[in-house]
């Protein structure tokens, strides 16, 4: 095996283990079983999809068909269901977030309640977007086998060519990432008041990102960096799907493998949770942040 598919192997499965079978498990449980650390639920559905991913990254791994060239087509099409519906699931679920996010940010009158009734609703657009995905996809893959060719692409298995399985997984994590990126756009413009304090350096940096404010404002600027993220790693599984040289394709897959990492520090580097993991002093004021 040439040493840069090996060094590609180290990084990618690191990063995929890491933060989706390491980091996030460890940050959901916090969430959910820290007593000082309270969440918003839709943050668990939107974390949960990236330690789904990370699993289906590894699956080739796992089963042990990694150093195969043409692995079983049972075994890469669970990979394919795997990966692709992690990614449906997360978009759909950055979008229900972001909605909820916006829905509780201040109007004229106050401070508005996301109603639980909205909760629920929101929380099953991810469930109800990756269940219909996943049909459509059994459904291509019932009817099309035949026609599919299924070849080795670094890490994972893929669909040669440039197959309707891969662009509509790109084109709902593009339209999904776009909503949101709205939605918090025209948050960040009410937010412009506070983001001036940037520009007082550090001081005014720790001012703006860990002084008390109201939630939706406390986790604005952390789901904003994950989008942008989100948009790059997009734009690294376009490039991927566009059949580029060996070099850049092992590049790109090592910086789409890193996102659950990134997820997990973007999410899990808060004052609550550090302080839940002894890593920082507990302070009751970020006991609220969404």
């Amino acid at each position: 095996m040439p040493q840069s598919q090996v060094a590609l192997q180290v990084f990618g499965f690191g990063f995929a283990i890491l933060g989706g079978q390491v980091l996030l498990p460890l940050l959901i449980g916090t969430i959910l079983f820290a007593r000082s650390v309270q969440r918003n639920p839709l943050l668990v559905s939107m974390l949960f999809p990236w330690v789904m991913y990370s699993v289906g990254v590894c699956i080739l791994l796992y089963t042990g068909h990694i150093d195969e060239d043409v692995p079983p087509r049972a075994i890469c099409y669970a990979q394919l269901a795997t990966t692709l519906g992690a990614v449906v699931m997360a978009s759909a679920a950055l979008v229900s977030y972001s909605i909820s996010l916006y829905c509780g940010a201040p109007r004229a009158d106050g401070e508005e309640e996301v109603p639980m009734q909205t909760t629920y609703l929101l929380a099953s657009i991810p469930i109800l977007g990756v269940a219909g995905y996943e049909m459509s996809l059994l459904h291509i893959f019932q009817t099309k086998w035949d026609e599919l060719t299924i070849e080795r692409d670094v890490l994972v298995c893929a669909i040669k060519g440039d197959h309707e399985v891969m662009r509509s997984a790109e084109a709902i994590a593009a339209g999904a990432t776009l909503v949101s990126v709205v939605l918090t756009v025209d948050l960040l413009c009410r937010y412009w008041s506070g983001l001036k304090n940037v520009f007082h350096g550090v001081s005014g940096y720790k001012e703006l990102v860990l002084a008390p404010m109201k939630p939706w404002k406390q986790v604005l600027l952390r789901l904003i960096i994950f989008e942008l993220y989100c948009l790059l790693a997009m734009g690294a599984c376009m490039l991927l799907i566009s059949d580029p040289s060996r070099g850049v394709r092992e590049a790109m897959w090592s910086f789409a493998d890193s996102v659950p990492v990134a997820t997990a520090l973007i999410f899990g580097t808060t004052p609550d949770v550090l302080s839940a993991w002894r890593f920082g002093r507990r302070r009751a004021e970020y006991a609220t942040i969404p």
